[in-house]
């Protein structure tokens, strides 16, 4: 059984899907409920937090699973 972390490291289609899903789940997601409960410039900030450290998190975790490093 193949582990959904192994699936995001991947480089094919479905490793893409998986990151794109990934970041509308952890990014998208809270940007519009910042926006509906709060101003927009608290979702310009929840943007910006979730988005650094989605990244943050997607690219240590690509390169801990990247053959070529």
């Amino acid at each position: 059984m193949t582990r959904i972390a192994d699936v995001f490291a991947e480089s094919s289609a479905r490793g893409l899907f998986t990151r794109w899903v990934g970041s509308v789940l952890c990014v998208g997601l809270p940007v519009v409920a910042a926006r509906i409960w709060w101003s927009p410039i608290a979702a310009i900030v929840v943007f910006v937090v979730a988005v650094t450290a989605y990244v943050t998190v997607a690219v240590r975790h690509k390169r801990g699973h990247n053959p070529q490093s």
